[in-house]
């Protein structure tokens, strides 16, 4: 039986006199998906664990983090979702803070996003046991349309020739045969008049 809730609630009780930031062993990515008409298509949620063995704190080193951006690209027939922009929200307050992050609107706690950029490391500070199930990393898709490609016309006078047929060393040629017959047909006659020699009178 998991009994991790209760350790949680008493902690919660206690809050007020603790005032130490843990590091976090895991954290949200929340993968966006936006259409072409500007709606939300979908949403993956997925944890990451951190290194305990990183001695520089919890973070997502760059490395890993092209292979998450590229590992949920996706694509349909007609078009492709890129990569729009990369935000984490972390609540790093101290216990004394709690009661005014409590009390803050939407528009207040919109200080704690901050624009990741995708070729770096992303470190994540310590925080409040409390916050850890709020902090997340939220990675926006936006789709393209994929321009249509031209076709290529191909020459009439361009067949498939069977390889088997031909002898090595032997090129390739072309015959081309042109049926003359309508044009002798349509070409006009010509007839010679016979020659007649005139006797002459005797």
């Amino acid at each position: 039986m998991d009994t991790n809730w209760l350790t949680d609630e008493n902690r919660l009780h206690n809050l007020q006199g603790e005032t130490q930031k843990e590091r976090m062993d895991k954290i949200t990515l929340n993968f966006i998906y936006i259409n072409c008409g500007n709606y939300i298509n979908k949403v993956l949620t997925e944890y990451y664990d951190f290194s305990p063995t990183d001695m520089s704190g919890s973070r997502i080193p760059l490395d890993n983090l092209l292979k998450v951006i590229q590992t949920h690209k996706m694509r349909t027939p007609t078009s492709h979702y890129r990569l729009a922009n990369i935000k984490s929200y972390i609540v790093d307050l101290d216990a004394t803070d709690i009661q005014s992050y409590a009390d803050c609107t939407d528009s207040s706690s919109d200080k704690f996003f901050r624009e990741e950029i995708p070729t770096r490391d992303i470190v994540v500070p310590e925080c409040l046991f409390v916050f850890h199930n709020i902090n997340a990393i939220y990675f926006v898709y936006q789709e393209v349309e994929t321009e249509a490609q031209t076709p290529i016309m191909k020459s009439i006078l361009k067949s498939e020739i069977k390889q088997t047929h031909r002898e090595p060393g032997s090129k390739m040629t072309k015959k081309v045969r042109i049926n003359d017959k309508k044009s002798r047909e349509n070409k006009p006659t010509v007839r010679r008049r016979k020659e007649t020699r005139k006797r002459g009178l005797r």
